[in-house]
């Protein structure tokens, strides 16, 4: 039997979705990346200051407050980095995926969906142990 025989309606799908899509290019809006690096550059340098002052008990009100600022704009620093390698990667690296929707889509989604922490968690599962696979599906968020 062929190739085309032995899939399913699922994995028929997915392998013209895999193979013959076209692949976009997201146009960046600098401004958002502008202030992305902005938000990245105020927490890193709160969270060294922050452990510059280990010896006392400030400490212990300063880490939660950089903590929740981490939480709330790191959903944006992540879809930003996803983008950017959605723009910048060579095109024989981003179509080897075999999932509809491709593992940089799926991230995006994730990340829109359940937010950081579950986004994170739902991306690590795709990325580690669902994506290693030969044949072709799909898997939404």
């Amino acid at each position: 039997m062929t190739e085309k025989c032995l899939l399913s309606k699922e994995q028929k799908e997915a392998r013209e979705y895999c193979l013959f899509r076209p692949l976009e290019r997201p146009k960046l809006k600098w401004s958002k990346v502008l202030g992305i690096l902005i938000r990245v550059e105020i927490l890193v340098s709160s969270l060294s200051y922050a452990l510059s002052l280990w010896r006392g008990t400030f400490l212990i009100y300063y880490i939660p407050g950089n903590l929740l600022c981490f939480i709330f704009t790191g959903k944006q620093i992540l879809i930003g980095i996803v983008k950017l390698y959605q723009r910048y990667a060579p095109e024989e690296i981003r179509r080897k995926c075999l999932y509809k929707p491709t593992c940089s889509e799926y991230a995006i989604l994730a990340l829109e969906k359940y937010g950081l922490i579950k986004g994170l968690y739902k991306i690590y599962i795709r990325l580690f142990k669902t994506c290693r696979g030969i044949e072709y599906g799909i898997d939404y968020p």
